[in-house]
């Protein structure tokens, strides 16, 4: 019924490798290239660069292992007695735009301006999340403006924040003023 015929019948032997090489040509343009010149100076080499696509990794914050004091044993002193570390005061901001603000706060409140003060410590706040000096003389305004539960709020976080135990005891003393202030 059907007659099976082959299209290379009858053609030269040349046909057949150029219908393949024809056909390996058209795959080959098919390939997609990409050429980055490395330089225009003909004397280098012509290489293609490689690019990285990914992004350097940020560079991680150096870690200061604090420091500790150590003391002479006194005579009657237990064997087992914890030495504390000697952390930086906290008690003094470390960043001179939000040392600026306090300053500016504590001017405005001796002025009696205390809602100018909470404004210029929250402006703090903003600059400085992690500073637990804004955080007490900000609750320290709020006690001052009988705003109990925010000044017992923000003297915890500014506790939450520091070591030094001079700080840590002017918080907690508003947070116990904020206790009994509420009743």
């Amino acid at each position: 019924m059907f007659q099976q015929t082959n299209i290379f019948q009858g053609k030269t032997s040349w046909f057949k490798p150029a219908v393949i090489g024809g056909m390996l040509a058209i795959l080959t343009g098919c390939v997609q290239h990409t050429y980055i010149p490395s330089s225009q100076d003909p004397g280098r080499d012509m290489r293609p660069e490689v690019v990285d696509a990914a992004p350097a990794p940020a560079a991680r914050p150096e870690y200061r292992q604090p420091q500790v004091v150590t003391q002479p044993r006194q005579e009657n002193q237990d064997q087992y007695a914890y030495v504390t570390p000697d952390y930086p005061d906290s008690g003094v901001s470390n960043n001179p735009a939000a040392r600026r603000l306090i300053d500016r706060a504590l001017e405005q409140r001796a002025s009696g301006d205390l809602e100018a003060a909470a404004a210029t410590l929250e402006r703090a706040l903003r600059v400085a999340p992690n500073d637990p000096e804004v955080y007490y003389e900000l609750a320290s305004i709020r006690l001052s403006q009988q705003n109990y539960a925010q000044a017992e709020q923000l003297a915890r976080r500014g506790l939450s924040l520091t070591r030094d135990p001079g700080m840590r005891a002017r918080l907690q003393s508003i947070i116990d003023q904020s206790a009994v202030g509420r009743g």
